[in-house]
């Protein structure tokens, strides 16, 4: 079961990788592989000096740059619902037996922007953004985001809100995740989304279904 904003995870693996690279920049090695040495160091240098910040939400005009955003790209809900709006056992999902749970299979697409000062800068911090989100799959795997797809582009920046000499770039990052919720705590309360609700009188219940005209089921009781 996914717990956190997935933004947030992504957030957090780029953080903890741009980290990662600043205390063992030898990583950057292979990620700017055919640069020539001489070029290799400077760059290597001047992350050094002014490695990237990584935030969530749209860069400003004050925000300082180099910069890498996670925004919300598109939340959409998948076909599978766990429960089919009624209830599942979450005892299977994670190992625990805490209550009463609805949920659904989400499809969510972030995008990671890379903004700098210099298109060099870009491109390289782009490339390194990119291996981070490679590296770490396994790990977010883990905290429940999978089939991962990523595609990147080279954009111009918006002028309305940003300087026209940035350089900019966006990795576009879907995965699929299981979206849940109590069903037991005091919203699902409020919302009389009570499991005592859901329960028919005692006897025999009837399951029926009608075949629509665009080929849709339309199950119902009786």
């Amino acid at each position: 079961m996914t717990t956190a904003v997935p933004e947030y995870l992504i957030r957090d693996l780029l953080r903890d990788g741009f980290a990662s690279l600043s205390s063992a920049p030898g990583s950057l090695d292979s990620i700017w592989k055919g640069l020539a040495a001489a070029d290799l160091d400077k760059v290597k240098s001047r992350y050094a000096r002014n490695p990237p910040t990584v935030i969530t939400g749209f860069a400003r005009p004050r925000s300082p740059f180099p910069l890498v955003a996670v925004t919300l790209q598109a939340d959409s809900n998948s076909d599978e619902f766990l429960g089919g709006g009624e209830f599942f056992d979450d005892e299977v999902d994670n190992g625990i037996d805490d209550g009463t749970y609805g949920g659904e299979r989400t499809r969510t697409s972030v995008s990671v922007w890379v903004y700098a000062e210099h298109g060099d800068v870009c491109q390289l911090l782009y490339r390194a953004a990119r291996r981070i989100l490679r590296v770490g799959r396994y790990q977010l795997q883990l905290a429940g985001l999978t089939q991962h797809v990523l595609s990147g582009q080279e954009l111009a920046p918006e002028t309305t809100y940003l300087p026209e000499t940035l350089h900019l770039r966006r990795i576009s990052f879907s995965f699929v995740w299981t979206e849940c919720w109590s069903l037991d705590d005091q919203l699902a309360i409020d919302l009389g989304h009570l499991q005592e609700d859901r329960l028919g009188p005692d006897g025999v219940v009837g399951i029926h279904h009608e075949d629509q005209p665009n080929g849709n089921v339309h199950p119902y009781t009786e």
